[in-house]
């Protein structure tokens, strides 16, 4: 769904396409998504992942398509998304054979460069829940886990041009996650102490008195894990998946107060 809910990107008959809500006009854009379609945050462009592993970059309108592929060595993940200004496009890419995603990759789209390149390969670990920005696109936000005999998820912030880092919480797994309360907070989705996954929120940036980015639960579920948090559009809401054993998954919301 596009930024102003005027449009929304879709996958029917191997196509990606885009509908007018006002006027149920289709546009045809592309070959098939692997993952997200992602509109930019002026609601101009979109960015996806194909099948055949390249990125796509195209105007709602259906012009100005360019496609930029993985360099030697890297095959590109099913995430991607175009930074705010619209001038870079940052994506998820497996390096040296990886199995699944360990790097974020970015290619300068203001130039005539058609392939990515290396932005951030963690020491060890992969790639979970996929990338979004925070802080007016200044920062990506991404899910770093680490297996092991104690697996570890750290929730994290890099820098759009790769040169910070700031590790925003830790748990033994994070499911998925979600900007909220107008991008100022972030909503995800952890594997609490007694198992199950459960609702919590975090800041940005540490809280002046502690020093520390605080970390509070915003729902738990007797016996169900909390899944997928969304943000609703007025920012306020946050919607989620319960999921209770092997029976279907339900919708729940959490208010902010």
């Amino acid at each position: 769904l596009s930024p102003d809910q005027s449009h929304v990107a879709f996958v029917s008959a191997e196509k990606v396409q885009i509908a007018d809500l006002s006027t149920s006009e289709i546009t045809v854009l592309g070959p098939e998504a692997a993952g997200p379609i992602r509109f930019d945050d002026a609601g101009r462009r979109l960015a996806w992942i194909t099948t055949t592993g390249r990125a796509v970059t195209i105007a709602a309108d259906g012009t100005g398509r360019r496609d930029v592929l993985a360099d030697n060595g890297m095959a590109l993940g099913s995430d991607a998304l175009l930074s705010a200004d619209g001038k870079r496009l940052f994506a998820t890419a497996r390096l040296a054979g990886a199995e699944a995603p360990n790097a974020i990759v970015a290619a300068d789209l203001a130039s005539d460069t058609r392939t990515f390149t290396k932005l951030y390969e963690p020491a060890n670990g992969v790639l979970t829940g996929g990338l979004d920005l925070a802080a007016g696109g200044a920062f990506i936000v991404f899910v770093q886990h680490t297996p092991g005999a104690k697996p570890e998820s750290a929730l994290r912030l890099l820098s759009a041009d790769g040169g910070d880092m700031r590790t925003l919480a830790r748990a033994p797994a994070i499911g998925g996650f979600c900007l909220s309360q107008r991008a100022t907070r972030i909503s995800f989705s952890a594997r609490g102490a007694a198992g199950r996954l459960l609702l919590f929120e975090c800041g940005l940036t540490p809280d002046p008195a502690s020093g520390e980015i605080l970390t509070r639960r915003l729902a738990e579920v007797d016996g169900a894990d909390c899944l997928a948090p969304a943000a609703g559009p007025d920012w306020t809401i946050v919607y989620l998946l319960v999921k209770r054993g092997e029976a279907p998954a339900t919708v729940a919301r959490v208010t902010h107060k």
